[in-house]
């Protein structure tokens, strides 16, 4: 029997300590800098931030709950800003993941040219302002990884402008990707198992500088097995 699942993160919610939860949603971070607070003005959302080291992350996870193959489309979206970004240094997943727990690590980033999976399946956005402003779209499956595809008909990141990202996963594990309401023309064929279950994630990590990137409107919502 399979069900489906909607869950919002309240743009008003008080983050609490590192690994704490606040209903299915989990607030993760750690190393120098790392933090999440309520953004500055209340009910508009999070910041999640780094410092200048390499050891910085922080992310927010929701439930591991999205099973693709119960028949329906998975879907996860929110309005994404990188707020304060010294040196150019954001980088950020933004998706779907198999994991869930309060061990802190990006799903899939590319660190110095090296694409680096730390999932078993995973698929998003990506963004790594050290290369450049275009939003990327990456996956691995089954522990294998997918290429890095630049989204060259998005608009690229901008700071202190809100994008608003959506990554819609089909019944096959096709994906496709939105961002500002546009349909992308890359389509990721196949991108996950489709019997693995998933959470939603978006993840900042640091790369020796400075970045707060602001998050509202954070939703999920699709098929999951009972």
């Amino acid at each position: 029997m399979s069900y489906e699942y909607e869950y919002e993160l309240s743009n008003g919610t008080i983050p609490g300590g590192d690994g704490t939860t606040n209903g299915p949603w989990r607030f993760n971070f750690s190393g120098t800098g790392g933090a999440i607070t309520q953004a500055a003005a209340p009910g508009v959302g999070f910041d999640l931030a780094v410092g200048a080291g390499e050891d910085g992350i922080a992310e927010i996870v929701g439930p591991l709950a999205f099973e693709i193959d119960a028949g329906r489309p998975a879907v996860v979206e929110a309005d994404v800003m990188v707020e304060t970004d010294a040196s150019s240094a954001a980088a950020v997943f933004f998706g779907f993941t198999d994991r869930n727990n309060a061990t802190e690590e990006i799903a899939i980033e590319d660190e110095d040219g090296t694409l680096a999976t730390n999932a078993s399946d995973a698929v998003g956005l990506m963004l790594e302002r050290e290369q450049d402003a275009t939003w990327q779209a990456v996956s691995v499956k089954g522990d294998t990884d997918g290429a890095q595809t630049a989204l060259t008909d998005a608009a690229d990141m901008a700071d202190d402008v809100f994008q608003n990202l959506r990554v819609v996963i089909g019944a096959d594990g096709d994906t496709t990707f939105y961002i500002d309401g546009k349909l992308l023309s890359h389509t990721r064929s196949a991108a996950i198992t489709t019997s693995v279950r998933l959470a939603p994630v978006i993840t900042l990590d640091a790369r020796n500088a400075a970045v707060t990137v602001r998050v509202k409107n954070l939703r999920c919502y699709g098929p999951g097995a009972e």
